[in-house]
């Protein structure tokens, strides 16, 4: 009955940490035929783990067991079941060494700086009617009616709009080149292209880094220009001076286009957090080229930026876009925050389910030193008790007992090591920042499970020692009379 509250509970935990583009999630449930099959394993391992000793003690030959009740347990017993131990502590280590890697690639990916700041800041995704929207002066005035509502919310310090929001999951990549220098055709660099508003840049907190952002100076009868992350600038504009180099932007259906750089602005994490910097290419929505007015009036991110709770305002911002225009969808209305969460989901559900594992498997391994070790000070009570008797000190005792059970922990500590290194080849794929062969990890492991299986010890080995002469000469005389 615990076990199926625990499963129960552990399940919706799970499923709660999920990530949201995991299939069928909402299906993961402890039903009628979990729980069936649940209670078939369970009934099966009782059946073959209780059947072999009570066959074994069912042809214990009476004479022969008072005859010998004085002698402790043979070592043949005490080995089987340190042997299960062993595999119980191998196994421990080798989920353990997968969830330490996990864990410490996960803080690495935490430590990654995104590039924005999305403290404070509430998200919308707009969809335009494209029979009305058609043109870039129509997306223009809507623009700045949205604009100029929003501003005035009360908390709003900086409100924008961008095609693709970081994070989002949507990517929006055009070719490029810089204007001078020759590439290979075959090689031509990709940047995740953006569409902004004047604004953008300030609510979503990027660092300006050189030159100016976009303002409302920047429009169709001016120049194109363009605002690019520092990782583009340093690979593509080395030697050059980023302000005023010009790209040859491919983003429409006839030719590349001219673009001048204004500015510089810090690297965004645009697709994923753990990936390279990617070549990020903004241009304001103002100088909008005709071929992806389509595309811009069907997906279109706002962002606010605040002074206290974002989602205090999400009511606000809905009636202002309804009154603006009641045409206008507005979904995922939710905080800038919430992309990075998600963003970090799947690693948090690996790194979840690895350590509900790890931790029951070394559960399981300590409760078996645990049982074995007391087993057998119980049945080597009289043993014990005769060294006692003929001058064995307590701490002869002590190495006796926990010897025993520490020689078993090491046993399945070596090969749990070399099986866990396996398993850490296989999950490279899933490290960032952190080699598959990292030494300080396997002897973190290693550390931890003597550590817990010297405490495991510790009970029944206090136990042992704790034999008086007095007692174990009785103890001793008893059995010499029987």
């Amino acid at each position: 009955v615990l076990g199926v509250l625990l499963a129960w509970w552990g399940v919706a935990g799970l499923v709660m940490l999920a990530p949201a583009g995991l299939p069928r999630a909402a299906e993961i449930r402890v039903d009628l035929f979990v729980l069936t099959f649940s209670l078939i394993v369970t009934s099966l391992t009782a059946l073959l783990f209780g059947v072999i000793p009570a066959l074994t003690s069912a042809r214990v030959d009476v004479r022969d067991a008072l005859q010998g009740s004085g002698r402790s347990v043979t070592a043949g017993g005490r080995h089987v079941r340190g042997l299960l131990v062993s595999v119980e502590v191998a196994l421990a280590v080798v989920l353990l060494v997968a969830m330490t890697m996990l864990a410490k690639s996960f803080a690495n990916v935490l430590a990654v700086p995104v590039g924005f700041d999305s403290t404070g800041v509430l998200s919308v995704r707009l969809t335009l009617p494209d029979k009305r929207f058609n043109n870039r002066e129509a997306i223009l005035t809507f623009h700045r009616s949205i604009a100029g509502q929003l501003s005035g919310l009360p908390s709003v310090t900086h409100a924008g709009a961008i095609s693709v929001l970081p994070l989002s999951g949507l990517i929006r990549r055009v070719p490029f080149t810089v204007e001078g220098r020759a590439v290979d055709r075959e090689r031509v660099p990709i940047a995740q292209y953006r569409i902004v508003t004047a604004g953008y840049l300030e609510a979503a907190g990027i660092p300006l880094k050189s030159g100016r952002t976009f303002s409302e100076r920047d429009t169709e009868r001016t120049p194109a220009a363009a605002v690019v992350n520092e990782e583009l600038a340093r690979q593509w504009l080395d030697g050059l001076e980023p302000i005023g180099a010009r790209l040859l932007v491919n983003d429409n259906d006839r030719s590349p286009r001219p673009i001048e750089i204004i500015g510089v602005v810090g690297n965004v994490r645009q697709v994923t957090l753990d990936g390279d910097p990617t070549w990020d290419l903004y241009l304001p929505y103002a100088q909008l080229h005709p071929d992806n007015v389509g595309l811009a009036a069907g997906n279109m991110f706002w962002i606010v930026r605040t002074t206290g709770d974002p989602m205090t305002l999400a009511p606000g911002l809905v009636k202002e876009i309804r009154r603006i225009d009641p045409d206008v969808a507005a979904s995922q209305i939710q905080p800038l925050d919430r992309y990075v969460s998600d963003a970090l989901a799947p690693r948090r559900f690996s790194l979840s389910l690895m350590a509900a594992f790890a931790v029951a498997a070394l559960a399981l391994a300590v409760s078996g030193i645990y049982a074995v070790v007391t087993y057998s000070v119980s049945q080597r009570a009289g043993e014990l008790s005769i060294r006692v008797a003929l001058g064995a000190t307590r701490w002869s005792i002590v190495r006796l007992v926990m010897g025993h059970g520490i020689l078993f922990v090491l046993i399945g500590l070596v090969p749990g090591l070399g099986l866990a290194a396996g398993v850490a080849h296989y999950l490279s794929s899933l490290l960032f920042g952190l080699q598959a062969t990292d030494a300080m990890t396997f002897g973190q492991v290693a550390a931890v499970v003597a550590a817990i299986s010297i405490l495991a010890c510790a009970v029944p080995t206090a136990r042992a020692a704790s034999y008086s002469p007095s007692n174990s000469t009785t103890n001793f005389m008893r059995r010499m009379n029987a």
